[in-house]
């Protein structure tokens, strides 16, 4: 209990401390269409979810809690599976 409150106590303090981030205002929005509208690829919920489960039975095989995948390729068409 005591570190709960340290934690929150620290939060504060830091909330107070450090001015917030002002949240992205609409027009901002324009800023990342374009990389959107230009890319390759995209990756939704249901191909994210297959190439992490990929990449924890990767790394059960050797012991580990995964393994990265280190080329697009490969990890894009077991997304697709």
């Amino acid at each position: 209990m005591n570190g709960s409150i340290r934690t929150s106590d620290t939060i504060i303090t830091d909330l107070f401390r450090n001015p917030p981030i002002p949240p992205p205002s609409a027009s901002s929005s324009f800023l990342f269409e374009p990389a959107l509208d230009q890319a390759q690829f995209r990756v939704d919920w249901k191909m994210w979810q297959a190439i992490d489960n990929h990449k924890r039975q990767l790394g059960k095989s050797k012991s580990k809690p995964c393994v990265k995948c280190t080329s697009v390729q490969p990890m894009l068409d077991v997304g697709r599976e």
